[in-house]
């Protein structure tokens, strides 16, 4: 570039000529001819003046000179821009490159928490049923029948009659707890029960006590003693209604009215006997069935050990408690014969029921709702177990 502009302007520039005729070998060194040009200008544009335009050699401003293109082929002009020179514009540093901020260590995922992975609990047993508190009342449960199987059960005279005395209430309707336990081993347990077979006769004869502790009816003078037969009437000491339906009040309805419209007790323990320790027969369809004077009847005889066996609890049992069917020879809850259909799927209120205290909502479950009542005689002076043992002995 230097070598050209030396021969563009090589009539007014001695200085380039020389540049165009020494070697590069030969050339003496010099100065920066940038910085004298340089230099020479900066001097002569002190020169300006209120010149605007290219101001000659010769001290004429030339105005119609509009650029320094135009002004600067001749050496003595001197360019003078109109108006202050335009300060250049410091070259700003580089801007160094943004450093990005340092990348965090990656946040560690959270620690599970363990999980303590708990046993599955296990399904409650039932409580099993709550050993009796009634003195000498062992296991309940079905006796060995006596009778074997038979067509039919019916009454004997001497049983209808029940002539004895020593069966008859007191003058103020008293039945002593001596006389029904006698009543019931009498014309009950020994006519139907094989002997040593079930549940032993001491827990035979306090179970009866239990119940009719329960289905008696009482008066202020009875309580520890027994039950009033006067307000019993013809349900008799065991409650049992079902001797006055069918064929069989055929037989027991004209003894009840001979009687003063009582069920004496001859009448009532056999009706035990034969609820407790029924003899089955098979009829024609080859199921069991229990008869008494020609009519069926759902009886304790095969039934389930357990109330909770059956689809019908009583309204206050507690649920995962197991309650016992039997209190002594006595169920609360029957078999299922043919004649006399009983499922225990039934949810039916007191369904199958044979002794049905504890089956109604005013009353605990049984067998809880005679265990009470029993023990409030014996809180009265009774004595069930010394009772049955001298019934026994008898």
């Amino acid at each position: 570039m230097l070598l050209h502009s030396c021969k563009l302007f090589a009539l007014f520039l001695p200085l380039c000529a020389s540049a165009e005729t020494c070697g590069a070998s030969a050339c003496p060194e010099r100065e920066d001819q940038s910085v004298l040009i340089q230099t020479r200008v900066r001097s002569a544009k002190a020169n300006c003046g209120s010149c605007c335009g290219c101001l000659w050699g010769t001290g004429v401003c030339y105005t119609d000179i509009q650029s320094e293109s135009e002004c600067n082929p001749w050496p003595e002009n001197t360019w003078c821009p109109c108006g202050p020179e335009p300060t250049p514009t410091p070259t700003p540093p580089p801007t160094p490159p943004l450093t990005p901020p340092p990348t965090p260590p990656p946040t560690p995922p959270p620690t599970p928490t363990p999980t303590t992975t708990l046993a599955p609990t296990p399904t409650q047993p039932p409580t099993p049923p709550t050993p009796s508190p009634i003195p000498g009342l062992g296991q309940g449960g079905n006796p060995v029948p006596l009778l074997g199987p038979t067509a039919d059960v019916t009454f004997d005279e001497a049983t209808l009659k029940c002539a004895d005395p020593r069966w008859k209430p007191d003058n103020s309707g008293l039945w002593t707890f001596q006389q029904i336990a006698e009543a019931y081993l009498e014309f009950g347990a020994k006519k139907f029960y094989k002997p040593g077979s079930g549940p032993d006769l001491l827990t035979q004869c306090v179970g009866a006590l239990v119940i009719a502790a329960g289905e008696c009816q009482e008066t202020s003078a009875t309580p520890g003693k027994g039950c009033d037969a006067f307000a019993t009437k013809d349900s008799g000491v065991f409650q049992l209604d079902f001797l006055r339906t069918g064929k069989t009040g055929d037989v027991v309805n004209p003894q009840i009215a001979a009687d003063g419209g009582i069920m004496n007790l001859c009448i009532s323990g056999f009706g035990a006997g034969f609820m407790t320790g029924a003899p089955w027969y098979y009829d024609e369809e080859g199921s069991k069935v229990a008869t008494l004077q020609g009519d069926s009847f759902t009886t304790c005889m095969g039934a389930p050990a357990l109330v909770n066996d059956y689809s019908c609890p009583d309204p206050h049992a507690v649920a995962n408690v197991e309650y016992s069917n039997y209190v002594g020879t006595f169920c609360h809850k029957g078999y299922a014969s043919r004649w006399s259909p009983c499922s225990t799927q039934s949810t039916a209120a007191r369904c199958c029921g044979v002794w049905n205290g504890g089956a109604n909502d005013y009353q605990g479950p049984f067998p809880d709702y005679y265990f009470e009542k029993a023990q409030d005689h014996l809180d009265k002076g009774a004595d069930f177990e010394a009772t049955c043992k001298a019934a026994i002995a008898r």
